[in-house]
């Protein structure tokens, strides 16, 4: 489309054909960007040359790395090739967890654990000393700007027959932990 776009200007005369093909082509330039941005966000391509662990360190270095709050990351037992849903899920949830604290939680730090040598299953664990929230029941959150974020979460979890819980209270800062089954069960058994 954008090649088409850029082959038909030969044709066009007049200002206003220019300036109509103008908005044109700033449209088509906006949506290769979001292509782009939506192609990246199905797997980002770090999971691919940096496995998740790798990755997970890259995203807390741009997350964090040029501001105030100072972060710690931990990674033991977790096998390369882990299978795309599971390593998709655990970066997503880093990746919320980590937008969450610095959109929402006026934090001064933020500890990531993922550990994998529990036999089994896969723990992860983001914690931060920011503001917290009061929780509604269940575990779920109050605050509008929180609760997709928080729901996608557990939603994605749980998916992959695995358990979500989030300990908040306001003032006390945040821990949201995910236990992701490493092999699923057969239906049935």
């Amino acid at each position: 489309m954008n090649i088409n776009v850029h082959n038909v200007r030969m044709f066009l005369t007049g200002q206003r054909s220019n300036d109509v093909w103008q908005l044109l082509d700033d449209d088509v330039t906006a949506l290769l960007a979001c292509v782009r941005t939506m192609s990246g966000s199905l797997r980002p391509a770090a999971l691919d040359y940096l496995g998740l662990e790798g990755a997970v360190r890259q995203l807390l270095q741009h997350q964090f790395g040029e501001t105030a709050i100072r972060s710690s990351f931990a990674c033991a037992g977790v096998a390369r090739g882990l299978g795309a849903a599971l390593e998709i899920t655990a970066y997503r949830i880093v990746q919320e967890s980590i937008a969450n604290i610095a959109h929402h939680a006026s934090a001064t730090r933020v500890e990531v654990r993922i550990d994998g040598s529990a036999g089994g299953r896969l723990d992860i664990t983001v914690r931060d000393n920011g503001g917290g929230f009061k929780q509604a029941a269940e575990g779920k959150a109050r605050p509008d700007h929180l609760s997709s974020g928080l729901s996608g979460m557990r939603e994605r979890v749980e998916l992959l027959g695995g358990k979500f819980s989030i300990e908040s209270s306001a003032g006390q800062g945040t821990c949201i932990v995910a236990t992701l089954p490493l092999a699923r069960p057969c239906p049935g058994a």
